[in-house]
């Protein structure tokens, strides 16, 4: 049974109960996990308490708090979730897009520094950082259109800064895709296309697409995220820095996605020409780093994600 002890912020969120699910599924002991979470936006995570009687701190990573929190807890591994997600609303408060995704960031890294037994740092990215980009890979010139994008582009370069006097830690950004899956928030409207669709079509029957259906995605489903992060925290060798791309490596237009949702709920569409402020009209990842050099292979397809995820959805309903 490993020993070591990780830390997860943001952990009341989407990934990051998703996350902690999946490590307590790997006998981790409940008390070598540390979870903290602002709960800013919604408390996902009293799921997590019911199902592992796990104890989330409420704790702002920008915060002198976070720092007493490592002191005390000294992770082996860090795993920082927390922060803003959404390109749209960036734009609408960039002070709080810039709060939320680089100084929490320089906070917790801050606090890292005196960590004598840290072993590795995964940040979460984003697909944000490249802009409109076909087949991305990780070396790719970086052209993003929101300040959420610029701001995980800071993220990484903080990280980077923090690599070189810490070599013995393993710094990984991982540049998340649209992660989608189970447990996301079907109330907010303003990210992640695969749940903002199914709420639509589950609740009103009716979906509004902001966009062209030809718009491009790459979707990785929630499952092949966790084991992902677990893979890269405990089978992947290394120290120092390096960027992963966390993708399926399949593009995959608005309208195919609409075909695969349309198997499980009845609704209308219609287009609006007007796009989401900031959004990308496409962009898809090469996933051959992650599949080849560091030997994760994610598993679902999207046929079979949005199968389980609608089952899911209305299993819940019906509770």
């Amino acid at each position: 049974m490993n020993e070591e002890k990780i830390l997860i912020t943001g952990a009341a969120g989407f990934i990051g109960s998703s996350l902690a699910n999946y490590l307590m599924s790997k006998s981790i002991k409940a008390d070598k996990i540390l979870l903290i979470d602002n709960f800013m936006k919604q408390k996902f995570g009293e799921e997590l308490l019911q199902t592992f009687n796990l104890d989330i701190k409420n704790c702002d990573c920008n915060s002198k708090s976070v720092h007493e929190l490592i002191r005390d807890f000294q992770p082996n591994h860090v795993i920082h979730l927390a922060g803003q997600s959404s390109g749209e609303r960036s734009s609408l408060n960039r002070h709080l897009d810039f709060s939320s995704n680089v100084t929490s960031l320089s906070n917790v890294l801050s606090a890292l520094e005196k960590q004598e037994n840290l072993k590795s740092v995964l940040y979460a990215s984003s697909m944000a950082v490249y802009g409109n980009k076909y087949n991305v890979t990780e070396n790719d010139l970086l052209d993003p259109i929101s300040p959420y994008g610029y701001h995980k582009i800071m993220g990484e370069n903080i990280l980077k800064t923090f690599s070189i006097s810490n070599r013995e830690v393993k710094c990984i950004p991982m540049r998340l895709f649209n992660v989608y899956g189970p447990g996301q928030d079907f109330k907010d409207l303003k990210q992640g296309m695969v749940s903002i669709f199914m709420s639509m079509a589950f609740h009103n029957n009716h979906v509004e697409v902001k966009g062209s259906l030809d718009r491009i995605r790459d979707f990785i489903y929630i499952d092949d995220v966790t084991a992902a992060i677990n893979h890269l925290i405990f089978k992947y060798n290394f120290q120092g820095f390096k960027i992963i791309n966390i993708a399926k490596g399949k593009s995959v237009k608005v309208q195919g996605l609409l075909e695969e949702i349309s198997k499980y709920f009845n609704f209308d569409i219609s287009v609006l020409e007007k796009g989401t402020p900031f959004d990308q009209d496409y962009c898809s990842a090469s996933n051959k780093l992650l599949t080849s050099s560091i030997g994760f292979n994610p598993e679902y397809d999207l046929v079979k994600g949005i199968e389980l995820m609608s089952k899911w959805l209305i299993n819940k309903k019906h509770k």
